[in-house]
């Protein structure tokens, strides 16, 4: 009865000692969120806003419209990122977004 108790208690302090693992690889690769202002090009796909969007349209980034970054890549002298961002009270899903070069 006691090894039970005590192979019971020794797994469930790795199955703790695994998730709080997992949990720390997690939050380190947390992603960051865009902080800059500004005209950003969206393009990917939307979802939860309005299905007749069009999957390409131009948004004013503000501080209220979060966007989340999962991953920063450069292509033609560009930078492009693949964001999560919510507009409108709606899940807002992009492919990826690029920063407006006309804008001011």
């Amino acid at each position: 009865m006691d090894d039970r108790v005590l192979l019971t208690v020794s797994s469930i302090g790795v199955i703790l000692g695994l998730l709080a693992l997992l949990l720390l690889l997690n939050v380190a690769s947390f992603p960051e969120t865009l902080q800059e202002e500004g005209a950003f090009e969206l393009s990917g796909s939307l979802k939860g806003i309005d299905q007749g969007m069009p999957t390409k349209a131009t948004l004013d980034y503000c501080s209220s419209i979060p966007l989340i970054i999962f991953d920063e890549v450069s292509l033609d002298e560009d930078e492009y990122v693949l964001v999560k961002g919510e507009l409108e009270g709606g899940e807002l899903v992009v492919g990826s977004i690029r920063r407006n070069q006309h804008s001011s």
